[in-house]
């Protein structure tokens, strides 16, 4: 199937996807077809953060065209960018997803499930954590080397972080954190940053201090079967989160075994969704 690889494709697109990947074109394939599948009204803007200018340029996905490399232990600024770009083409989205290249889906039905959480909720990620009870956490620690930087910004003296896979926003407090921060103090802060996972604490911390709700995934305190750092999510872990009817996807599957998983998950048919 040919899809729409301008920006309009992402007009009318109730939930948009950020996929970040810099590397094996096969891979990608394989998880956009899995992303599609899953959620077949959804959009997606591809985020190339490597060397290679013409990787995924052949592909059937929309690329955000001010791409650029990434440093490692740094992805932060992926995300906000394409938060920025989305938000100057005023799409009448409501969720942003942030999603790594090792990552799943496992059933349909992903978009009916954030309607319900986000009632309550400004934005999800797994492992909430914050720096008052979690000080030792890596992200959270490796913040400290910069809170004087960042203080002044966030007006807050606690910071917060989630998982990076599968943060998600609405686009009420996205816009609300976008207006909330000068952008020529930020993005040099963001792109030179030294701390560790950045990103992990960024959104959440801005939503924070943007006085938005802030939530977790129902069963998503801790690492699990379903959404871990580390080994590659199994067969077998797959079968298991499925089973659960808050995991709709799983973290982390990389490289061949990406491949192999995403055509081993159950097609089950959406009987939810309308083809048009």
């Amino acid at each position: 199937m040919k899809f729409d690889t301008s920006p309009q494709e992402l007009k009318n697109k109730r939930l948009i996807f950020a996929l970040l990947a810099h590397q094996d074109e096969d891979v990608l394939t394989a998880q956009i077809d899995n992303i599609r599948y899953f959620n077949p009204n959804a959009g997606i803007v591809l985020y190339n953060g490597g060397t290679n200018v013409n990787f995924a340029k052949n592909m059937n996905v929309l690329i955000y065209p001010q791409s650029h490399p990434l440093k490692y232990g740094n992805i932060a600024p992926y995300f906000w960018e394409i938060m920025n770009w989305i938000e100057t083409m005023q799409l009448d989205y409501d969720y942003i997803m942030n999603v790594d290249h090792d990552m799943l889906f496992i059933k349909h039905g992903f978009e009916t499930f954030l309607d319900e959480i986000m009632k309550e909720n400004d934005c999800i990620g797994w492992r909430l954590e914050n720096s008052i009870d979690h000080p030792n956490s890596v992200p959270i620690e490796s913040m400290v080397i910069e809170w004087n930087l960042w203080k002044p910004i966030f007006k807050t003296n606690i910071y917060k972080s989630y998982f990076n896979p599968g943060q998600v926003y609405t686009r009420a407090i996205v816009k609300r954190m976008l207006t909330h921060v000068e952008h020529s103090v930020v993005e040099p802060l963001i792109r030179n940053s030294e701390a560790y996972a950045l990103e992990e604490v960024f959104f959440v911390t801005l939503a924070m201090a943007c006085g938005g709700k802030i939530g977790e995934y129902p069963g998503g305190s801790k690492f699990n079967e379903a959404v871990r750092w580390g080994e590659n999510i199994t067969y077998m872990d797959m079968n298991e989160s499925n089973k659960n009817p808050n995991y709709y996807w799983i973290h982390p599957i990389k490289g061949e075994e990406l491949i192999q998983l995403s055509r081993q998950i159950p097609k089950i048919p959406n009987r939810t969704t309308c083809y048009l």
